[in-house]
C-alpha cells in the first residue's frame, strides 16, 4: 500500500524505522504526524503545544460532528488551552505552521484536518491525555459506546487509534472481543468440508490452460487497474457509513457481515500494537475471536450461495429457449458459482490473517488452533 511505503520512507529519513516494526497504523501515523508538526516557519516548533492544542480542536469537532471549524472558534479552543495550563500559545504562528505542513487547510475562515485519519488520530490521543483526569470517567464512557457501535466508521477509526494509545482503556479490547463474539454467534463455525458439499456437483474438470510462462510484472498492474476500478467504483455508491446501530439478529447480512471485518480489522489492530506485550491470555481470546468470527461469516456465505443455487437450477430448468444451450449455460454458471465460492473464502481466509497476522506468533496460533480446531 503506498501509504505503508510512505510511512517507511519517512521514518527512514527520520531515523525512526524502528517505530514501524510492528506495522499498525498508530506506529505508521506517529511518524507522520510528529514530522508534520516539527515543520515550523518561525523560530519554534512548539510541537508539544500544536499536539495538545490539536487533540482539544480534534476533540471538539468530534463532539460536535463537525468537520470544519471557525477561526473564532479555532481560537476560542486555544485561548481555552491556554488559561487551562498557564502557558502561552502562539495561535497565529502555530496556524501558519499547521496550514503550511498540510495538517489544516483554511477555506474563507474555516479549518479543517487536511486528511480523514488525522481527524480520527488527534481525538484519541484527547482521549488518551485525559482518562486519568476530571473528565475520566465521562470519557471512559464514551470510548465504551464506541465498541458498542463500531458500525460507525467514524467510531470505528477513532477506536483503532484510542487501541494504540491505550488499549486497557474502559476494558475496550475485552468489550470488542465480546462484542464480535456475538456476531454469528448461532452460526457453527465454517470447516471447508461438510458445508461446501453442494459444491461437489459442480467440480467436474476445469477446462483451464496453464501458460508456460507468465508475465508477473503484467499481472501485477492488471490487479492494480482492477483495483483502482473497484476504488472508484464504490466511491460512487452512496452507502450510510456513519450509521450507528448495535448487533442484533434483525440486521441484515449486509450490516452483519460489515460489523464482522470492522471487528477482525480493530481485534487485528490490537495485536500488531502489542505484539510483543500482549498477555498470552489475552492475545488468545483475541486470536480465537477472529478466528472464530471469520469462519462463521463463512459459513453464512456458504449458505446464501447454497441457496442462490437452488434458484438459478430451478430457473434454468424451465427454460425451453432452442437458441439457448440450456447445458451449456448451466455448466457457465455452475463454474462461476465455483469461482465465486472460492474468491469468498480467500478473501475472508486473507481479511483474518492480514488482520492478525504478525511475525514470531508462531505458538500463539499454534495454541490458538488448538482451541479453534484445525479442519
Amino acid at each position: 500500500i503506498p501509504f505503508v511505503v510512505l510511512c517507511i520512507l519517512e521514518a527512514e529519513q527520520e531515523g525512526k524505522a524502528e517505530s514501524t516494526e510492528a506495522g499498525s497504523f498508530g506506529y505508521l501515523y506517529e511518524v507522520l504526524v510528529t514530522t508534520a508538526l516539527n515543520a515550523t516557519t518561525g523560530p519554534k516548533a512548539q510541537l508539544e503545544k500544536k499536539y495538545i492544542f490539536l487533540a482539544r480542536l480534534a476533540y471538539q469537532m468530534f463532539k460536535l460532528d463537525a468537520r470544519t471549524l471557525l477561526l473564532s472558534h479555532v481560537k476560542e479552543v486555544a485561548e481555552k488551552y491556554s488559561k487551562s495550563v498557564l502557558v502561552r500559545v502562539d495561535i497565529e504562528g502555530m496556524l501558519a505552521d499547521l496550514e503550511a505542513s498540510r495538517v489544516l487547510i483554511n477555506v474563507d475562515g474555516n479549518y479543517a484536518f487536511a486528511y480523514s485519519h488525522l481527524f480520527y488520530y488527534f481525538p484519541a490521543r484527547y482521549y488518551k491525555e485525559n482518562l486519568d483526569r476530571e473528565d475520566g470517567p465521562s470519557l471512559r464512557e464514551e470510548i465504551c459506546r464506541m465498541a458498542d457501535y463500531v458500525s460507525s466508521d467514524r467510531y470505528s477509526m477513532v477506536l483503532m487509534f484510542i487501541i494504540y494509545f491505550a488499549r486497557d482503556a474502559s476494558g475496550v479490547v475485552r468489550k470488542l472481543v465480546d462484542n464480535a463474539n456475538q456476531v454469528y454467534a448461532k452460526e457453527a463455525p465454517a470447516n471447508l468440508a461438510s458445508d461446501v458439499a453442494f459444491l461437489n456437483q459442480f467440480c467436474e474438470k476445469p477446462e483451464v490452460e496453464i501458460p508456460d510462462r507468465v508475465d508477473m510484472k503484467a499481472n501485477r498492474e492488471d490487479r492494480r487497474e482492477l483495483q483502482d476500478r473497484i476504488d472508484r467504483s464504490e466511491r460512487d455508491i452512496v452507502h450510510p457509513r456513519d450509521r450507528e446501530f448495535l448487533y442484533s439478529e434483525d440486521l441484515s447480512d449486509k450490516e452483519k457481515f460489515d460489523l464482522s471485518y470492522k471487528h477482525i480489522e480493530l481485534l487485528g489492530q490490537v495485536i500488531r500494537n502489542f505484539p510483543g506485550s500482549l498477555p498470552g491470555p489475552e492475545k488468545l481470546s483475541i486470536l480465537k475471536a477472529s478466528y472464530l468470527l471469520g469462519l462463521r461469516t463463512m459459513s453464512v456465505m456458504f449458505r446464501l450461495l447454497e441457496s442462490s443455487t437452488g434458484m438459478y437450477r430451478e430457473a434454468l430448468a424451465g427454460k425451453n429457449d432452442q437458441d439457448v444451450d440450456v447445458n451449456k449455460l448451466r455448466r457457465a454458471v455452475d463454474n462461476l458459482m465455483l469461482l465465486i465460492s472460492r474468491m469468498c473464502t480467500l478473501v475472508m481466509l486473507k481479511k483474518v490473517s492480514g488482520s492478525v497476522g504478525v511475525p514470531d506468533l508462531e505458538t500463539a496460533y499454534s495454541e490458538t488452533l488448538q482451541q479453534v480446531g484445525s479442519t
